[in-house]
Formats: structure tokens, C-alpha cells, sequence
């Protein structure tokens, strides 16, 4: 299904994010997402690299 979308909203709890917008980001899709998108500066930053990669950013 993720196949047919070109962006995806995550408003979930700031716990689950990082996998839900990783699992997103790697399918090339862009993503919107609450703020922080992730716990840590380290997962963080991994997912703006991820974004950057698959030019989702």
C-alpha cells in the first residue's frame, strides 16, 4: 500500500516514530512527523541521512 502514496503523516507517540519514519524513509517516500522525530541526536541524525539518501529531504 505504501507503494501508492508519495508522503505519510506520523503523529504517533515519540517512542514509536523512529522505526514508523525509518520504515517510510527507506521506501524513498517523504515524510511529515511531530517534533522530536526521534529520541536522541543520534537516531536523528540517521534519519535525515536516510532522508537525504533517498531524496525524500
Amino acid at each position: 500500500m505504501i507503494e501508492k502514496v508519495d508522503a505519510v503523516f506520523i503523529e504517533s507517540d515519540v517512542k514509536d516514530r523512529y522505526e514508523q519514519i525509518k520504515y517510510v524513509l527507506e521506501r524513498g517516500k517523504h515524510v511529515l512527523c511531530d517534533l522530536p522525530m526521534a529520541i536522541g541526536r543520534s537516531k536523528q541524525r540517521e534519519l535525515l541521512e536516510i532522508a537525504k539518501k533517498m531524496n525524500a529531504f
